[in-house]
């Protein structure tokens, strides 16, 4: 199938534009670093109605990472599904700060001593 004109003209605009053309002028870098909260860097995000950032590892003492808002938005909904499976399981309330630490270090919640 061969290209419409109009097709080559617009191919032929965009092969030109180079990324430099689509930032401002001045513009300042949004990171966070690997030692900030969740809630921090979604407030850092949205403050600076900004999708991704990139991070710096503490440790490494350099960027290695971005994280962006699906991230942080697929880890509380995975998280907040988990809890409610671990609640209907025991049932029973489970306290959201401990869940939260079990789940984010890969512990997992231990159900086999809650009595159903």
């Amino acid at each position: 199938m061969a290209e419409s004109d109009s097709h080559k003209d617009w191919r032929a605009i965009v092969d030109k534009l180079t990324i430099d053309t689509l930032l401002p002028e001045r513009q300042t870098v949004i990171s966070c670093k690997s030692t900030d909260s969740l809630p921090y860097v979604l407030e850092l995000l949205t403050k600076n109605r900004i999708l991704s950032a990139p991070v710096y590892d503490v440790e490494k003492k350099e960027y290695n990472a971005f994280v962006d808002l699906v991230d942080i938005l697929t880890i509380m909904v995975v998280v907040t599904k988990c809890r409610g499976l671990a609640e209907a399981v025991s049932g029973a309330p489970v306290e959201w700060k401990a869940f939260l630490a079990k789940e984010m270090s890969g512990a997992g919640i231990d159900l086999s001593s809650l009595t159903m």
